[in-house]
């Protein structure tokens, strides 16, 4: 909607500062949220992956220069609710300008290139992660959540893609780690075969299955040393994280309970 996020901006960091500041205040009337800044990155974040997400269907629907010029669609397409005239007219601009169809052939170049998709659904890498310590009790290697992230209910891979290629390799890297470093675990046999195999022994610009906002310093650095080991601020970070999860599960039963309450006294409201 315009008055939030404007699709006419072609940036997220382009739109305005007080429509951002408005769909936070909004956000937090609405729903029971904590008054922390951790909680503001993470409704903006989220803001950002829907107003591309919506951006992306509105190309889907209606960009079709093979039957329509610039012209024409600007003047006869009719943009779906919460779109101006004048909003609608400078997306497609930009969708027919150069920098518009450059951008596109660079992203369709990068879809291409990928030969391994995950089949999670938008279940997060963490929250899996997560899901799976609290039944089983320890933590689940990097290699499990590859194969568990990536394969589907049959547990089978997607074709034409390198994935089972790949957890293959790693499994036998586990194997040729597993008589050099008997003493380790499988857990820490799992996580160096699968960064061995992923990466080749290199520490990676961006790190791969840790989720959004993870940087290489986190998991490669001294963070991601003292994390491993249990020790520093890593370990404080944990428990804070932990009492966030509690926190997190009483807003959402309050919300579930008030949206409870407000859909019966509707429903009492109808029937009356």
């Amino acid at each position: 909607m315009e008055p939030y996020c404007p699709v006419r901006e072609m940036d997220w960091k382009d739109v305005d500062g007080a429509l951002k500041a408005k769909l936070i205040q909004d956000i937090q009337d609405r729903f029971v949220i904590p008054d922390c800044s951790v909680y503001v990155t993470q409704i903006l974040k989220r803001a950002n992956k829907s107003w591309k997400q919506y951006k992306y269907s509105l190309k889907k629907d209606y960009y079709k220069p093979e039957e329509k010029t610039e012209e024409q669609m600007a003047r006869e397409a009719e943009p779906r609710h919460g779109i101006s005239g004048k909003e609608w007219v400078k997306l497609v601009r930009y969708w027919y300008s150069d920098k518009g169809k450059k951008l596109s052939e660079c992203g369709k170049e990068a879809r291409a290139s990928q030969t391994q998709f995950h089949r999670s659904g938008s279940n997060s890498y963490a929250n899996q992660q997560a899901d799976y310590e609290d039944e089983h009790g320890v933590k689940m290697s990097l290699l499990a959540l590859w194969i568990k992230t990536h394969s589907g209910k049959d547990r089978t891979f997607l074709a034409n893609t390198l994935t089972e290629d790949f957890v293959d390799d790693a499994k036998a890297m586990v194997e040729s780690l597993k008589t050099v470093n008997p003493s380790k675990s499988q857990q820490e046999l799992e996580n160096e075969a699968f960064e061995d195999t992923m990466h080749g022994g290199k520490v990676p610009e961006r790190p791969v299955g840790c989720g959004l906002g993870v940087r290489k310093s986190d998991v490669y650095g001294v963070h991601g040393v003292l994390r491993k080991n249990g020790y520093g601020k890593v370990r404080h970070r944990t428990v804070v994280m932990e009492n966030v999860k509690e926190e997190v599960s009483t807003i959402n039963k309050k919300n579930e309970n008030t949206g409870e309450g407000k859909w019966k006294a509707a429903r009492a409201s109808e029937r009356e």
